[in-house]
């Protein structure tokens, strides 16, 4: 058991090292906040991440509101390739178009008035043949399929 001479004559060493213990709280904390290179790297590199995934989705947003305004061409193409016309069919049919200044280049499909143009139109007289075969492809009656 200790006795009250011993503890009189520790004090001295014990008071001698309270500088030590009065700095013991501070290795817990900083005295400025610091911030490893990684973590700040970890940070940068999401934001950076994060704008570009925003960029892309706004692309891509913009696509699909694109695709879905009206497009007559579009349509146009649709019925070319519903009615399977080739490259060269398409081509003469665009030519059609444009010679008849047609609004809406999808109404060739269902105004065959637009095909007395061709015999007024000197570029477009030349092909005539393949108008014609287009013709009956796209305005076929019953009586012609049997």
């Amino acid at each position: 058991m200790l006795s009250t001479n011993s503890i009189i004559q520790s004090m001295p060493l014990i008071f001698a090292d309270a500088g030590r213990i009065s700095n013991l709280g501070t290795r817990f904390r900083s005295s400025s906040p610091t911030a490893s290179f990684g973590i700040v790297v970890l940070v940068l590199l999401g934001i950076v991440a994060g704008i570009f995934a925003i960029y892309y989705l706004t692309k891509f947003i913009e696509k699909r509101a694109a695709k879905a305004q009206h497009n007559p061409w579009r349509l146009f193409k649709r019925l070319c390739k519903a009615h399977a016309l080739g490259f060269r069919q398409r081509w003469l049919l665009k030519q059609l178009v444009t010679s008849a200044n047609l609004q809406y280049p999808a109404s060739v499909f269902v105004t065959p008035e637009v095909f007395d143009r061709i015999d007024r139109d000197p570029e477009l007289v030349g092909n005539k043949r393949q108008f014609d075969d287009i013709f009956d492809r796209l305005f076929a009656t019953d009586d012609d399929l049997d």
